[in-house]
């Protein structure tokens, strides 16, 4: 009507014109829209969160390298010997692994990085340590072992010598000497063959046997030496009668500081050797002026040699031994990339309460010898250690290696893995479910708002017209 497309609905019909050209929208139409949107933003609401990205191991087994990296081509490491007696159960801690054999070889598969080994027998750890680091980058390696040979104990004991007279006794073996007091035994340590020794003592005693030849073949020796008193030399007018000593001897006591409780260490101290597994060690000697020679002590930084003056009384020697350091490297194994990470180590004899922390997949610890708690942490991860302490004994010892577990909460995924989130926390699916319901409800409420208008302006457009065609002729009046 009057070109604006405007015209009451048909029978049993409710539309509504959006515009020129008669242009009808239907209310169930729009009604339809809404149901529509609210399916599918139910829909989305329920998709599963992305699947994490698997992560790779980078280099040398230790950290995640970055998503999308190939896996690191392995190479071969290869550990030889050839010192140990056929048999020989050895074994090569490499990295994280650890693996022995009786055979002569020892392989490991590994990428490129710099690794530290330590290589021993299981039956003599401490005797046939071999530690190192080998690099592997872009091919094999072989790394060749040098075993020391076994050594055995060749020991020598007194009898016969009276204590508390000042009286001492020695051994040399093989040309090294060795010193103590009566009652105490004397040791050595060498590889199978033949060695002479000779055995002296104070002034009046004759050891039996006084020299001689001991043989290692693949087994410890003990030796039984006896002191008896020296009987008086004959001729001239009777001679002198050597048991009596009339000379006087003094102490002469060093007393060590610094070294673990147990540790060995030794003293030259003139014509005689002396070692010691606790905090002192005496000589008993006569008025004179004496070398001093300490010897080395693995791990420990000790006092220079020097000399000594016994001059009609007791002498004390303090020696200070100080600790050398050593490497402990910890491991950190399920952390996502950059995710900081810390250490706490504690000896509480030595006073060491120290904590490192690292994005790194590996910190370092310099500590002296002795033994550690250990504990790490990293926020958001549940954590445990290959080892709950370890010990530190002269040299490197294997790396410790600390398994990460994300801790599980909202927006996260099978085994803890995080799908995207928003700020609040909640997964991006559920937030593309609803915008996809607001878009339907707003669509909804569009088009019920412009039919409301339209109508208003029908009416409007109907109203105005009549009042342009005039009132209404009368109803004829009944007939």
């Amino acid at each position: 009507m009057n070109g604006h497309g405007w015209g009451p609905p048909g029978p049993g019909q409710r539309a509504l014109a959006l515009g020129p050209g008669g242009t009808r929208l239907r209310l169930p139409v729009a009604l339809g829209l809404l149901v529509v949107g609210l399916l599918v933003g139910a829909a989305l609401s329920v998709l599963p969160a992305p699947t994490p990205v698997a992560r790779t191991p980078g280099p040398g087994g230790i950290g995640p390298a970055a998503a999308g990296f190939p896996a690191a081509h392995d190479y071969e490491v290869v550990f030889s010997e050839s010192d140990l007696p056929v048999g020989t159960l050895w074994q090569v801690e490499f990295g994280i692994k650890l693996e022995n054999t009786t055979g002569s070889t020892i392989d490991f598969s590994v990428p490129n990085g710099t690794y530290g080994y330590s290589a021993n027998t299981p039956a003599q750890p401490d005797r046939y340590p071999v530690d190192g680091y080998t690099s592997v980058n872009g091919s094999d390696v072989n790394v060749s072992l040098a075993f020391p040979p076994p050594t055995y104990t060749i020991g020598f004991s007194e009898s016969g010598l009276p204590t508390g007279h000042g009286l001492s006794w020695n051994v040399t073996l093989n040309g090294t000497p060795e010193a103590t007091f009566p009652g105490y035994s004397l040791y050595f340590f060498l590889t199978n063959g033949t060695y002479p020794f000779t055995v002296g003592g104070s002034p009046g005693w004759t050891a039996d046997p006084e020299s001689g030849n001991v043989t290692v073949d693949g087994a410890d020796q003990a030796i039984a030496i006896t002191f008896t008193v020296t009987p008086p030399s004959s001729g001239g007018g009777g001679g002198t009668n050597r048991s009596t000593n009339t000379t006087p001897y003094y102490h002469v006591t060093f007393v060590e500081t610094g070294l673990a409780a147990g540790t060995n260490w030794s003293v030259a101290f003139g014509a005689s050797v002396a070692n010691s597994t606790g905090n002192s060690l005496a000589f008993f000697v006569p008025n004179g002026t004496y070398a001093m020679v300490i010897y080395p002590v693995a791990g420990y930084t000790g006092p220079s040699d020097g000399q000594i003056a016994v001059s009609g009384a007791d002498v004390n020697v303090p020696l200070v031994f100080l600790s050398s350091t050593f490497p402990v490297i910890f491991v950190a194994l399920g952390l996502a990339n950059d995710t900081p990470w810390s250490v706490t180590v504690t000896n509480v004899s030595l006073g060491v309460d120290q904590t490192l922390t690292t994005v790194s997949p590996s910190l370092l610890f310099d500590l002296p010898n002795g033994t550690y708690g250990d504990s790490v942490a990293a926020a958001g991860y549940t954590s445990n250690l290959s080892a709950g302490s370890f010990t530190v004994a002269g040299h490197l010892i294997p790396a410790e290696t600390a398994h990460f577990t994300p801790v599980a909460g909202p927006g996260k995924g099978k085994n803890g893995t995080t799908g995207p989130t928003s700020a609040a926390g909640l997964p991006a699916s559920w937030y593309a479910g609803f915008g996809a319901i607001a878009v339907a409800l707003a669509a909804a409420a569009l088009v019920l708002g412009r039919r409301a208008q339209l109508r208003r302006e029908g009416n409007d457009l109907v109203s105005r017209m009549r009042q342009l065609e005039g009132p209404d002729p009368p109803f004829p009046p009944p007939k």
